[in-house]
C-alpha cells in the first residue's frame, strides 16, 4: 500500500511540473527558398559599392520576415519565453485585440505587438507597422543580362524611375544620402538564382 501511494504521490508530482513548464516562441525557420536563394523575392541591405560592375554581381545582406505559428501564439502564456526581434522576453500577459496581439502590453510598454496575415501565420511588428527581420549570411549573386532597377524618386511624391540599362551610370550619379538600400524599402527578386529585378520604395 505504501508504495502504491508513493507511486501516486509521484505520478501527481509529475503531472503538476508538467503543467508549469515553459515554452520558447520563436519565428519559424526561414523557408528553404529563402536559404537557397533561387526563386524568391527578398528585403535586403546593401549599398552601391556592393556591386562588381566587371563580374555583374550584388553581395548583398538577405533578411527572412519574422513569421510565427497561429498555434504556438495561442498557446502562448504567462512565464514563456518570447523571442522578438532579436530580443528575449518573459511573457507576462497575452491580449487579443482584432488582427494584433499584444505581449506584455505591447511594443509601446516595452513588449511585443504581433499582427496575424492572411496566411494564418503571424508577424512580429515595430513602429508604424514595419515588420521585424532575421538577417540571413550574406550572399554574391549574379545580375541578369536583363534585371531592372526600380527606385524612388526623391520626394515622397516623386514617380518611381525604370532603369533597364546603364544601371551603374545612373547609381553612381545618385546622391551620397541615396546610396543605401535597405531591407525596409528595398525588395530583391531572384530567378533561377540570378537577380531580375530591385525595387526600392520611398520610406518616412
Amino acid at each position: 500500500m505504501r508504495k502504491t501511494n508513493f507511486i501516486l504521490l509521484a505520478a501527481l508530482l509529475t503531472a503538476c511540473a508538467s503543467k508549469e513548464t515553459t515554452a520558447l516562441v520563436e519565428p519559424l525557420p526561414p523557408q528553404s527558398s529563402v536559404i537557397e536563394l533561387r526563386n524568391v523575392t527578398i528585403p535586403a541591405n546593401f549599398t552601391i559599392s556592393d556591386f562588381d560592375w566587371d563580374r555583374q554581381t550584388l553581395t548583398l545582406q538577405p533578411f527572412s520576415m519574422d513569421l510565427y505559428s497561429s498555434e504556438a501564439i495561442r498557446r502562448m502564456k504567462p512565464g514563456d519565453k518570447f523571442l522578438f526581434d532579436s530580443d528575449t522576453l518573459t511573457v507576462g500577459t497575452v491580449e487579443f485585440d482584432g488582427d494584433y496581439v499584444l505581449i506584455n502590453k505591447g511594443i509601446e510598454e516595452g513588449g511585443a505587438d504581433l499582427r496575424q496575415e492572411g496566411n494564418g501565420f503571424y508577424r512580429g511588428v515595430i513602429w508604424d507597422d514595419y515588420a521585424t527581420f532575421t538577417p540571413l549570411n550574406s550572399v554574391t549573386l549574379p545580375l541578369s543580362d536583363t534585371w531592372t532597377l526600380i527606385d524612388c524618386g526623391e520626394n515622397l511624391t516623386d514617380p518611381s524611375i525604370e532603369v533597364i540599362a546603364d544601371h551603374q551610370v545612373y547609381l553612381d550619379a545618385l546622391p551620397d544620402y541615396h546610396e543605401q538600400f535597405s531591407l525596409l524599402n528595398t525588395s530583391v527578386e531572384i530567378k533561377n538564382g540570378q537577380i531580375v529585378s530591385i525595387a526600392r520604395r520611398w520610406t518616412p
